[in-house]
């Protein structure tokens, strides 16, 4: 309703400024104000519909779900749960939807010893013109390797394996 009212005063304003300077009545002003005042809600009704409808929000892991595991290096076990550390939601076109890829990325494999909640990697959503990152958190506490585990995985790469 404001910008409406300022939109009138402002082509008032335009209309007796250009009459009075040019000496005759100048309704210019009038007709383009009269073509935006009637084409705003057509516009906005088409904002509208598009927002409803053609955009869609999509809730992938709750707070804490395990999203995906991450290989430990010398740890008390192999991998580590990663949880998503808040809700993890993607809003996009749906043109975009159908072409959207998520992967997990960290530096790894992660090294021993892991606290339990700590960010050590990310899941990445990506599409046409979109890309979202999430952090991923440690779903477990991981300690450090006892010697006959670190001496088993030495002896394994020695052998060539692993």
């Amino acid at each position: 309703l404001v910008s409406t009212m300022g939109m009138w005063s402002i082509t008032l304003a335009t209309v007796l400024f250009f009459s009075v300077q040019g000496g005759q009545l100048y309704l210019h002003a009038l007709l383009i104000t009269f073509f935006i005042a009637l084409t705003t809600p057509i516009t906005t009704i088409f904002l509208m519909r598009a927002a409803l409808f053609d955009f869609n929000v999509t809730s992938l892991f709750a707070k804490d779900a395990v999203v995906g595991q991450a290989d430990v290096w010398l740890g008390s076990r192999a991998q580590v749960p990663l949880v998503a550390s808040e809700a993890i939601s993607v809003a996009a076109h749906r043109s975009v939807r159908a072409g959207m890829t998520a992967h997990i990325i960290y530096e790894g494999p992660l090294q021993a010893p892991i606290k339990k909640g700590a960010i050590v990697a990310k899941l990445v959503v990506e599409g046409p013109g979109v890309r979202h990152e999430f952090p991923l958190a440690a779903g477990a506490k991981v300690g450090r390797a006892n010697p006959f585990a670190k001496a088993a995985f030495g002896l394994q790469q020695l052998l060539g394996g692993g």
